[in-house]
């Protein structure tokens, strides 16, 4: 197994292990069941990013002064079927998410991004994110990334 397949296949572990934990104990089986969906779909999502572009995704993009612009969760819009394909057409990428343009886009985010809680969180906000340290899968050095997990 080479080495973009081990960190992509240690990623899908990663998630679907916190999912369970995470959710596990939840007395709400049909809650349980859903964000474990959202985490599948959004960990093949990754799996399918890495496919076509031969790493993951930046935990953001960046515009040329090094100012974040946009979050991984963008930029695996078109694998999370038509209605990502779609929302993801409408986003300006050269402009940060909180940008006039962008900020109107947040409440479109598709359901898998929304934790099924039984107090659903504001437009705009989740909990699934992505571990960031020198020695994750998403570094603060984004051109380390491409490196790491190829």
């Amino acid at each position: 197994m080479n080495r973009s397949n081990t960190g992509v296949r240690w990623l899908v572990f990663t998630t679907t292990l916190l999912a369970t934990l995470m959710i596990g104990h939840a007395e709400d089986r049909e809650l349980v069941d859903r964000s474990r969906d959202n985490l599948k779909q959004i960990a093949l999502a990754f799996n399918n990013y890495h496919d076509a572009h031969g790493h993951l995704p930046a935990f953001a993009s960046f515009d040329d002064h090094g100012n974040p612009l946009l979050s991984w969760r963008v930029h695996l819009l078109p694998w999370l079927g038509i209605e990502g394909q779609e929302l993801y057409r409408w986003f300006r990428l050269d402009e940060p998410w909180d940008s006039p343009h962008n900020k109107q886009l947040i409440g479109l985010m598709p359901k898998v991004y929304s934790v099924p809680l039984e107090t659903p969180l504001a437009d705009g906000h989740t909990c699934y994110v992505v571990p960031r340290s020198p020695l994750s899968l998403f570094p603060d050095d984004a051109d380390n990334l491409t490196e790491r997990v190829r």
